[in-house]
């Protein structure tokens, strides 16, 4: 597992448009991210991007550490969008990783009320990026209320983390029918709480082969 400790962002204020008074916290100087949308005034534009630095993920990569996750503290009140996103360096493009959602009804200092937990993103999958899509990596948060009178919102630094898939994945959403078991002595990971069905996957995904079913 390898952290990329990101507390320094780099704000894009050449694709930002915001009203710079209601800036409360500059992620480049006080390493929070934080916006106050409703001193920005209705009918304001209000478009916000904190990138990361760079991160060359090739060594994470060639370890087998190709699953990331991003992790952080966050009060956001009503916007438009809020998205964390990834830039495709061959396509020159950012990607929507996954939207972050509206957490608390703060209408104003809210840097002081973050509170835990703290939130972990989904994966995001690089096993078949490129060789530049791997060394030329950034993520980055956008706000954009330009549609709507909004509130505001902080953020605390946040932190990338790679990590390996795990060897041997655990079935889910698996449904099945007319199966009965043998009662028979299994090795392997044989959970007796799992049904029949979801252990014979799960062994036969670990190259086991110890457990024997039969068909009604």
């Amino acid at each position: 597992m390898t952290h990329f400790g990101l507390d320094t962002f780099l704000p894009s204020f050449s694709t930002s448009i915001f009203t710079s008074i209601s800036v409360l916290a500059d992620p480049s100087a006080d390493g929070n991210f934080s916006y106050d949308d409703d001193d920005a005034g209705s009918g304001s534009t209000d478009i916000l991007n904190a990138e990361s630095p760079t991160v060359d993920l090739t060594a994470a990569n060639a370890g087998g550490e190709t699953l990331l996750t991003v992790s952080y503290q966050y009060n956001y009140n009503f916007g438009s969008i809020f998205n964390l996103e990834y830039f495709d360096f061959d396509a020159s493009s950012w990607i929507t990783w996954e939207a972050v959602p509206d957490n608390s009804f703060t209408t104003s200092n809210w840097c002081t009320a973050i509170s835990a937990p703290t939130t972990v993103s989904s994966e995001l999958d690089i096993s078949g990026f490129s060789a530049t899509q791997l060394s030329g990596f950034q993520y980055r948060f956008a706000y954009d209320a330009s549609s709507v009178y909004g509130w505001g919102f902080c953020m605390n630094p946040s932190t990338l983390t790679s990590t390996s898939p795990p060897s041997c994945i655990d079935p889910s959403t698996l449904n099945a029918t007319g199966i009965m078991a043998i009662n028979r002595t299994m090795s392997g990971r044989h959970d007796p709480a799992m049904s029949p069905v979801l252990n014979y996957i799960r062994q036969s995904l670990c190259n086991l082969s110890f457990v024997f079913y039969s068909l009604k």
